[in-house]
Parts: C-alpha cells; sequence; structure tokens
C-alpha cells in the first residue's frame, strides 16, 4: 500500500468483509490475500487499479517458490486515457508505442475506437511506482507538424504535485524536505486524473 503516513490498520480491515478471499496481515505493511473464486481473481487482474480508503495497492500474483516478505512491490497496472490523439494515431499500433513510453503495454480496449470522434484510446499498461508519472509526448505528424497528447489515469489517488510519484502529497515530499525555502513549479496537476469511461462516452 503506498503511503507516507500512520494508518490504522486494525480497525480498517475490520471494515472490509470479503466474500471468498482471506486476508493475512504478514507486518511491515504487507498482507497476503487469497482468493478461492477464479473469477475473483480474473476481476482483480483485469479491472486494476486498486484503492483502499483512497491508498493505492501495489500488488504482486505470487509464483510457487516466492516469499511474499521478498517480494518486490514496485509495479502497478493502470488504465489510462491518452488525450487530444490526430486522426490515423488511434491504431494498436500506437497504443503500443505509447504504453511502452509510459511503461508497459499490457492491452488496447477496443471499444474506444467508437469514440473517435473525442480523439482518445484507452490502454492498460504497467508502471513502475518508483518513477514520476508520465504527463505527455510529443509526436510528429506526416507533414511534420510536432503536437502533443496527455495521458491521465484511472482510479488515480493520492499522487505529489512537486515530484509526480504516487504514494505522498507534497507535504511528504522528500524532494521538498531537503529544499524547503526553494520556488517550485508544479509540473503535475489533478488533471491527471482520468474521467469515468460512462462520462466521456
Amino acid at each position: 500500500m503506498m503511503m507516507k503516513k500512520p494508518f490504522n490498520w486494525g480497525s480498517n480491515l475490520q471494515s472490509v468483509k470479503p466474500q471468498g478471499v482471506s486476508i493475512s496481515d504478514l507486518g511491515n505493511e504487507r498482507f497476503l490475500v487469497r482468493f478461492y473464486i477464479e473469477v475473483d481473481v480474473d476481476r482483480v487482474e483485469k479491472n486494476g487499479s486498486w484503492n483502499f480508503n483512497s491508498y493505492l495497492l501495489v500488488l504482486h500474483w505470487l509464483k510457487e517458490g516466492e516469499y511474499p516478505l521478498s517480494v518486490q512491490l514496485n509495479w502497478v497496472d493502470f488504465w489510462m486515457i491518452i488525450h487530444d490523439l490526430p486522426l490515423g494515431f488511434m491504431s494498436k499500433a500506437i497504443a503500443k508505442q505509447l504504453g511502452s513510453f509510459i511503461g508497459a503495454f499490457l492491452e488496447y480496449d477496443t471499444s474506444t475506437t467508437q469514440l473517435g470522434y473525442k480523439r482518445i484510446i484507452r490502454i492498460n499498461v504497467r508502471i513502475d511506482v518508483r518513477k514520476s508519472l508520465k504527463r505527455k509526448k510529443n509526436l510528429t505528424l506526416s507533414n511534420g507538424k510536432p503536437i502533443y497528447v496527455r495521458f491521465k489515469y484511472e482510479k488515480l489517488t493520492l499522487f505529489c504535485f512537486f515530484c509526480g510519484k504516487i504514494g505522498h502529497g507534497e507535504s511528504f515530499c522528500l524532494i521538498r524536505a531537503h529544499n524547503p525555502w526553494q520556488e517550485y513549479v508544479f509540473h503535475w496537476d489533478i488533471y491527471l486524473r482520468a474521467q469515468s469511461m460512462k462520462i466521456l462516452a
């Protein structure tokens, strides 16, 4: 779970009454979740990212022989909306190119091709939470004109407007803490949060 302040695990876990899963507290802010219904596993895999009390959950599917307290928790799958795409740039090939720029491309939502007039595509990308969120990318049209496409993240909750990293706000940013009197420009803002696809449609 990505956070930079105290959290009362006991009282919050008591509020969760999962069906078909068991949750074990391993300590060190790690939990082992066991699923007993396959459809629940599919739903969790396909509909991330996941949050609890507005904090991002960093998930890892354990493989045989892996120890849950030693695996690296650095990657999260996000569904994203890419905006301001010109005509001819809404193909799966472009989606893969942009997804690889953001992180590791996973999936292209073909249903967004019906929204071509809105100049958007929707992709699933695995991103490294240790790095700053990508905001935009420069593309070059066939006539040589450069344009920018913008990235928005679904279910994006707490992130820092100073450094662009997930899991803390400006008050807990190490960059700001090391240089408290320096004047900063916010390069990240709330517009990185994607609207619901129902609204976009």
